[in-house]
């Protein structure tokens, strides 16, 4: 009572165990910049974030575009601010690339 047949993906197993012919993916993309990841400018300054310059993966093909940014910097007040570039390949792996721009007083 309440058997019924099935003959799709086991969902309680995932993809399934890993064969001799695979291995599993636990490499991190890494995200390349164009510009420096330490920026110093003076209250005032103008602040254009650095574009991403590739994004290289051991198994995936990624692009600018996959990648996400947060993070805002506020050139009228003085201190530290970070902006962080994030992107995840098919197995889940982030890759991150951290931007410090420090704001001085004149």
């Amino acid at each position: 009572e309440g058997d019924f047949g099935y003959t799709g993906p086991d969902q309680n197993q995932g993809l399934g165990p890993i064969t001799e012919n695979q291995t599993e993916d636990k490499t991190a993309p890494i995200i390349n910049l164009n510009g420096d990841q330490i920026i110093n400018l003076k209250v005032g300054d103008t602040f254009t974030a650095p574009t991403v310059e590739s994004v290289v993966d051991n198994v995936d093909t990624l692009t600018s575009s996959d990648v996400t940014t947060y993070g805002t910097v506020n050139t009228s007040v003085p201190g530290t601010y970070r902006v962080v570039y994030e992107v995840r390949d098919t197995a889940g792996n982030l890759g991150t690339k951290v931007v410090t721009v420090i704001v001085a007083a004149e």
